[in-house]
């Protein structure tokens, strides 16, 4: 089901695409290389003056607040990897319910998966951030995914909203 606006029914409007995040920033400095035998476009983004923040989705003001480097694979079109960090400290509720101390940074780092998929690999995430205005944080976190497993099934004379009977 769709709303009037065309969305799906169970979309909130905190979805983003990535083209609505790179209209938050400017992005320079293109260049190419090679990144894990891969052939990559890599390019430096920084907040976008030009950018909208007051009428923006919330999730569009955190990314219009960060800056880094992103290697894209140039034959999938995928991030292979992201490096960013907040330019400027980032408000939540106006600053009353939380705020992310200007530096806080993220990498994210991808790997293509038996040549068919691009899954995450490893995410570091550093941040201090100040909670109701009294409690401070630090978060340092590293995570690692890996052993990724492809499983393949034989289903036969299935149909969807079909269950069985339950179990006594």
């Amino acid at each position: 089901a769709r709303e009037a606006s065309g969305r799906p029914a169970s979309d909130d409007g905190s979805r983003v695409s990535i083209a609505e995040v790179m209209r938050a920033s400017r992005l320079i400095n293109p260049r190419r290389e090679r990144f894990r035998g891969r052939e990559v476009i890599v390019f430096d983004f920084e907040p976008n003056p030009a950018f909208d923040y007051k009428n923006a989705k919330s999730v569009l003001k955190f990314f219009g607040k960060t800056a880094g480097v992103m290697w894209i694979d140039e034959q999938d079109k995928q991030v292979a990897r992201l490096e960013a960090y907040l330019a400027d400290s980032f408000n939540v509720g106006g600053g009353l319910l939380a705020k992310l101390r200007k530096g806080a940074s993220f990498t994210l780092d991808q790997q293509r998966v038996n040549d068919e998929i691009w899954l995450p690999a490893r995410a570091d995430i550093n941040l201090s951030v100040r909670l109701l205005l009294v409690k401070g944080i630090n978060i340092n976190q590293v995570i690692r995914s890996s052993n990724y497993k492809k499983f393949t099934t034989d289903v036969q004379d299935s149909q969807v909203g079909d269950s069985p009977p339950p179990r006594k």
